[in-house]
């Protein structure tokens, strides 16, 4: 558990649940409190970035060496993207990758140096095997997708449209890996008996078959 707020001002602090013994206890806290912490984990080592716009630019990114029980800072990328949002950070071949709406940029590590990919995702992401899968609202409900390597999009094959997903404003589905599936979670408000406000909890589970470069199929 990273960061995030306490009493309303952000945290640097780090805890660790061992669930083998179902007891909590804190680690090393980060040189930078993070508002918004979005992490990745690459070659054993705990990537942290700052997702919101008002972050501090020359320290937004760090990781974590749990051998070492030490923080370090990563170079930040070129100032081109200091002013955007975020979205997603990822391990794309074992280096770090941060997902913005129309590009995403890699840190090799062992070069020490940025690069950039441009894409194009409007909505909610999630990475397997250097494949990202983006959710396409509107009327069509459907799930696409982006080889980083080939840098080819394509179309979710097998699946239909699924029923009841939102349309299609921006953070009303999140997408995640879940052992090689994708998992889909949505939200939908509902009344209850005493006129308060609720919320109910959708997902929806999708296995990933991929017969060449250019066909990936997916069933709920």
């Amino acid at each position: 558990m990273i960061g995030g707020y306490n009493n309303l001002e952000p945290s640097s602090r780090v805890f660790v649940m061992d669930c083998r013994v179902h007891t909590w206890h804190e680690a090393p806290s980060m040189l930078v409190a993070k508002k918004h912490p979005i992490m990745s984990v690459i070659d054993g080592k705990i990537y942290v970035v700052e997702k919101s716009k008002d972050r501090d630019f020359s320290k937004f990114i760090e990781f974590f060496d749990p051998e070492t029980n030490i923080w370090e800072h990563v170079p930040s990328p070129s100032a081109k993207i200091y002013e955007r949002h975020i979205d997603h950070c990822w391990s794309f071949k074992g280096n770090l990758c941060l997902l913005f709406r129309d590009k995403a940029v890699v840190y090799n590590s062992k070069e020490n140096k940025w690069d950039v990919m441009l894409l194009s995702c409007d909505y909610d992401s999630c990475m397997m095997d250097n494949v990202i899968y983006t959710y396409s609202g509107g009327s069509f409900r459907m799930l696409n997708w982006y080889d980083c390597v080939e840098r080819s999009w394509g179309d979710l094959k097998g699946m239909k449209k699924i029923p009841g997903l939102p349309k299609a404003y921006r953070g009303s589905l999140r997408l995640e890996n879940c052992g090689g599936k994708i998992v889909l979670l949505w939200e939908e408000n509902v009344c209850s008996i005493c006129s308060m406000k609720e919320k109910m909890i959708w997902c929806a589970e999708v296995a990933l078959e991929r017969l060449n470069s250019q066909e990936i199929y997916g069933k709920i």
